[in-house]
């Protein structure tokens, strides 16, 4: 599934450019994102169409590996 990290001011402030980096680091393919309007949760990855408040590394590859 595409993953996109929120890159909006809340979720830039909160983690969401370096979370980008880091899925990036790690192989993981992932764009950055337009706000979604869910600042209260940033940072904010969507991952196919499940969106994920408050994204971390782990919370998103096991939403990968649940899509698989």
């Amino acid at each position: 599934p595409c993953i996109e990290i929120c890159q909006g001011p809340e979720c830039g402030e909160f983690g969401g450019p370096e979370l980008l980096a880091e899925l990036r680091s790690l192989g993981i393919a992932a764009e950055p994102g337009h706000c979604q309007g869910l600042c209260h949760y940033a940072p904010v990855a969507v991952v196919g169409e499940k969106h994920l408040g408050d994204a971390t590394i782990q919370g998103i590859k096991t939403t990968l590996a649940l899509a698989s």
